[in-house]
């Protein structure tokens, strides 16, 4: 069958193309999609060229996306025509790589992967399920409890999520953000102790915020490598741990002797979890515990789409989430 993409055949130049997907396969169904969400930072990564150990050019990306089931393969029993899932992306016919091909109108999928959305979930938050899946999976291995300080350098949706989780644990959040979109969202969703470097002495204020003993735990979410160290610096406590939550191209440096005085843990988390990870955050989101609210600051028509994809392109910091409407399609 056909299906519309939005197709990247080289860097920075979305299209929406008519691509070709295969027949239904044993355990397979046939999601049409309702919406697609984007990880701005993974995403414009694969479509820049900078990240290539998924694949390459011509390649559809996005990984999260919300849709209704229109088909089965004969031997599915547990799902059924009509139901409301999430899943991650579907496979192409032809020469086109699926990276992981979240960003299509319709999805073949196997059921293992599709997860049901709960009612009265609304289907565009849905679409963004991975980015708190990623926040969890990371507060996870981390351990963290209502005895800890958060200290989350940048408020992007992975690392504002990321907060979200770690106050849904009862743990005191202070997050670090220059940019006053962001900063409003987490002063609106996660925490109201939002520090702006440009405006103070970002360590005096979390020295006084922390009443001196510092963070137990540190996030790194700026998905900038060169901004590591302005982040690492904030460990002033024993046993402090220190949580690498973003993505970044080749080598890092970090400062040994400051991670080995005072005896700090580092959790390098990758990926969202698993199934009972997607289905906590559906569980999460529906009870309202996880809110995505004014975080999808751009909905675009499928056919408006690449409009917002060039200005993720051209790094327009307006657009903090962003899901495209295939409703329509």
């Amino acid at each position: 069958m056909k299906a519309k993409a939005i197709v990247f055949r080289k860097a920075n130049c979305p299209a929406l193309e008519e691509i070709g997907l295969p027949e239904l396969g044993k355990g397979e169904a046939l999601v049409k999609i309702h919406y697609s969400g984007v990880s701005i930072g993974t995403e414009s990564s694969l479509f820049t060229g900078a990240r290539t150990n998924n694949g390459t050019f011509p390649m559809v990306t996005g990984y999260m996306a919300s849709g209704v089931v229109e088909a089965v393969a004969d031997d599915v029993i547990n799902l059924k025509p009509g139901d409301r899932v999430v899943n991650m992306g579907t496979r192409f016919t032809g020469k086109i790589n699926s990276i992981w091909g979240g960003h299509c109108s319709h999805h073949v999928a196997s059921v293992s992967g599709l997860v049901p959305v709960p009612k009265g979930t609304d289907m565009k938050d849905a679409s963004l399920f991975i980015l708190p899946c990623v926040g969890l999976n990371a507060i996870g291995m981390a351990n963290i409890t209502e005895h800890d300080i958060v200290l989350i350098v940048g408020q992007g949706l992975i690392g504002q999520f990321a907060g979200q989780w770690a106050a849904a644990r009862g743990a005191r959040v202070i997050a670090v953000e220059p940019d006053p979109i962001r900063k409003a969202l987490s002063m609106a969703y996660v925490t109201k102790d939002v520090i702006d470097p440009k405006d103070c002495d970002a360590e005096k204020e979390i020295e006084r915020l922390t009443g001196g003993q510092w963070p137990t735990v540190v996030v790194e979410a700026t998905a900038n490598k060169n901004l590591i160290g302005n982040t690492s610096r904030f460990i002033r406590r024993m046993h402090a741990r220190m949580i690498f939550l973003s993505w970044y191209p080749g080598e890092i440096t970090l400062d040994y002797s400051h991670f080995h005085n005072w005896e700090a843990m580092s959790f390098f988390p990758m990926g969202c979890g698993n199934q009972e990870t997607a289905r906590a955050v559906l569980d999460g989101i529906a009870r309202g515990v996880i809110k995505i609210g004014r975080n999808i600051t751009h909905v675009y028509e499928y056919d408006e789409a690449c409009e917002g994809f060039s200005k993720i392109c051209n790094n327009d910091r307006s657009i903090v989430g962003m899901v495209v409407d295939w409703r329509n399609s």
